[in-house]
């Protein structure tokens, strides 16, 4: 927080323009991105109705050489105050290498690393994605996207414990990540004039973990149907994704499974651990997204890069999107109850311009068994109206 405040002031101090408002110098990029939600929840348990603001992030993107950048974000929402959402340092020494050291997004899966979450066609990740993947953590990683070869590979070593303040225990966490890239899906952003675009993948997460939450089922309106059981030895977890572009049609699939050691705690202090039944979980979702107007999805990238005029009022980029779910915690052990969830959403996304979006969608889960918060219920539902307003 002290580094984004420092940055501000330096964007603050920078020469004015002819209209007189200061302007940040041109190595020093503000971000900003705010969603406002209208929610409609079948019960107060799942979640409560009305307006809410969803997330409220003040960012500062320093680029002072070429070759080094450094990254700054708060989150003003959830929780008990501001919190830290990304900040780490990048040199890039090479063109086809970057390496990283901070608190930044995992490199797993394409819809939580490659996508910024305000331009997903379905409002929020689906499940699954929730469930495997670990989230922004503090580590050391290299990139290495060779310009020759199609191809996009991660290595990290981090806590593995997804706060900035520090590590859980003495043990570090281990992902990879390797990606074949073709067409439009090469280079950061993308080329929205190639027909044709690939990025297919797989990814692994390892951590030998020591009293720490297990993996928890959440729906997109975050209602916990599956509560977590502790992990006491070795997370392993693998992921594979595809995206495939074709002219204004957006197709993702992503999948994992993870199996997660457990133990029960000694009789007495300092006393041996008697190990438990691993609990295995499995899951994946299949998106299909098509722009009925506007210009075609670049990956990675904001779907309207238009600026502000008039006209954009009526017309924009205006998208549709169906997405299919399925999500199986807690499996294989005998003292665990299992539950799953089969998920269903459409949406409709309005991108006005290049700083603000529309869209309206709805949910629909099936439980396999009943939450232990709503014993009588095994199905529910979502509506969600939002208005996204970025700046990059």
């Amino acid at each position: 927080m002290r580094a984004l405040l420092l940055l501000a002031v330096m964007g603050c101090a920078s020469p004015a323009f002819a209209d007189g408002l200061p302007r940040p110098p041109a190595w020093l990029q503000p971000t900003l991105l705010g969603d406002v939600d209208a929610q409609l929840h079948p019960s107060e348990v799942e979640g409560e109705n009305g307006f809410s603001l969803r997330r409220l992030r003040l960012g500062l993107r320093a680029t002072p050489v070429s070759w080094f950048s450094a990254v700054a974000s708060a989150e003003l929402i959830g929780g008990e105050g501001p919190r830290v959402f990304e900040g780490y340092l990048e040199v890039r020494p090479a063109a086809a290498w970057a390496i990283s050291l901070g608190y930044r997004r995992a490199p797993l899966f394409h819809s939580a690393r490659d996508l910024p979450i305000e331009a997903l066609a379905v409002p929020e990740l689906a499940s699954p994605v929730q469930a495997f993947w670990p989230g922004v953590d503090l580590g050391l990683e290299v990139h290495h996207r060779p310009v020759e070869l199609p191809i996009d590979a991660w290595l990290r070593v981090g806590n593995g414990a997804g706060t900035p303040a520090g590590n859980d225990s003495d043990h570090l966490a281990y992902e990879g990540r390797v990606d074949l890239v073709l067409g439009r899906a090469r280079g950061h952003a993308g080329d929205a004039s190639r027909f044709f675009g690939l990025r297919v993948g797989v990814g692994g997460h390892f951590k030998d973990e020591v009293d720490a939450p297990g993996l928890a089922g959440l729906t997109e309106g975050g209602f916990a149907f599956y509560r977590a059981t502790p992990v006491d030895g070795w997370r392993r977890e693998g992921e594979a994704h595809l995206a495939l572009w074709l002219a204004r049609l957006t197709i993702t699939a992503e999948g994992a499974l993870a199996l997660e050691d457990r133990a029960r705690p000694p009789a007495r202090a300092g006393g041996p651990r008697a190990p438990l039944d691993a609990v295995a979980s499995r899951g994946g979702s299949v998106e299909v997204a098509y722009m009925l107007r506007g210009p075609a999805r670049v990956p990675g990238a904001w779907p309207n890069p238009a600026p502000f005029t008039a006209s954009s009022w009526t017309s924009g980029g205006v998208e549709l999107a169906a997405r299919a779910e399925r999500l199986v915690m807690g499996l294989g052990a005998r003292d665990v109850a299992p539950n799953g969830l089969t998920g269903e959403a459409v949406a409709l996304r309005w991108w006005t311009t290049r700083f603000l979006g529309l869209g309206l969608a709805a949910y629909h889960f099936g439980y396999d068994a009943a939450p232990i918060e709503e014993p009588l219920v095994r199905s529910s539902w979502l509506v969600l109206a939002r208005a996204t307003v970025t700046v990059r």
